[in-house]
């Protein structure tokens, strides 16, 4: 690749419509929730990532037995404000799924891209379904 095409490619895309770099903003603090309108607006953001492993543990404190406790209410209302974001400023909205019931509930929510966390047959099973919901055909080798 030449210095000129790396240049020429090297950049946001959709802002440079030969960009080849995608920007995505992962979410796993308070802090980002409470500026998450800020962050849905930045030019060239092309999806929005909740956190959902990292922010369960930022809503969770240890109880006086020692067992974590989880805020599950200010979980819940933190990726709410996460996905109303994207709704508002029409940025697709990223959530772990694991398995198809789990994609099938988020994409009735509203979000519109998956990260697997899970490599066994029930996060495999969560891309067949949520590509079945989604319309679009399973390749061969599934």
């Amino acid at each position: 690749m030449s210095e000129e095409e790396y240049r020429r490619k090297a950049d946001p895309w959709p802002l440079n419509k030969d960009g080849e770099l995608v920007l995505w903003a992962i979410v796993e603090s308070k802090k980002g929730i409470a500026n998450i309108r800020e962050i849905a607006q930045v030019p060239g953001l092309t999806v929005i990532v909740v956190g959902a492993g990292t922010l369960g543990g930022v809503f969770s404190s240890i109880g006086t037995d020692g067992q974590r406790l989880r805020d599950q209410a200010g979980f819940d209302a933190g990726v709410n404000a996460i996905l109303a974001a994207c709704k508002e400023f029409k940025v697709p909205c990223s959530h772990p799924a694991n398995n198809p019931a789990e994609i099938e509930a988020l994409m009735a929510r509203g979000f519109t891209v998956f990260t697997m966390q899970a490599r066994n047959q029930a996060g495999f099973d969560a891309i067949a379904a949520g590509r079945k919901l989604a319309g679009r055909p399973l390749p061969p080798t599934m």
